[in-house]
């Protein structure tokens, strides 16, 4: 039997001697009925709208994404994600694995109400048909000599550092710093940033023979 099918009924079946063929009584089938359906989920840059493959998403039968999940829906061609046949009922889904170079999200999603013979959608803010994520954004600092604006030669840079802050206070204060870099190049980067989000740098030492900015 299908595993998205329920088991049907059973039919008590006499078999006589010397008939090839027996019916059952008047001329009844088996039948099974489906009690199955599938989630389907579209998954896009928060900005672009870009379709986004490789996300990973783990599939809950309660609200909390707690426990064991019942399956795992991963996005491909066209971001487009489908789980496996589902019985009949409400699920969740919570975001296991972001796309590269994107944030992964703590949002709980649902509940998604999987319907017999039916390829759900999402339709609520709750449990909405496109899944965003967010790509991650850098701060790319270079330094240059004030006089011929020309890169910082590297062998002075070994004393160079800067701290990225969440607030002007905290710049000023050089307190609680979000990230720091030293001894780099001419050119220091600040990884995994949020968008739309206001940072503050700060030259916490300046390269050899150089005064901080």
């Amino acid at each position: 039997l299908p595993i998205w099918y329920v088991e049907g009924k059973f039919e008590l079946v006499k078999i006589e001697a010397g008939i090839e063929t027996t019916n059952l009584p008047n001329s009844k089938d088996f039948t099974n009925e489906s009690t199955y359906g599938v989630i389907k989920i579209t998954k896009q840059d928060y900005k672009t709208k870009d379709p986004l493959q490789s996300a990973v998403f783990e599939v809950y039968n309660n609200a909390t994404c707690t426990g064991t999940s019942v399956n795992t829906i991963t996005t491909g061609d066209g971001g487009i994600g489908y789980s496996d046949m589902l019985p009949a009922g409400e699920y969740y889904l919570k975001e296991k694995t972001a796309p590269n170079g994107y944030f992964k999200s703590d949002t709980i999603y649902g509940p998604y109400t999987v319907v017999a013979h039916k390829v759900v959608t999402g339709s609520t803010d709750k449990a909405p048909e496109i899944i965003t994520n967010k790509a991650k954004q850098s701060i790319r600092i270079k330094k240059l000599d004030s006089n011929t604006n020309a890169e910082v030669d590297a062998k002075y840079m070994n004393t160079a550092s800067f701290a990225l802050y969440a607030s002007q206070e905290n710049a000023e204060a050089e307190n609680n710093a979000l990230q720091t870099i030293s001894k780099g190049s001419s050119t220091f980067v600040f990884h995994d940033l949020q968008p739309e989000t206001t940072y503050y740098v700060k030259e916490l030492s300046a390269p050899n023979g150089y005064t901080a900015s």
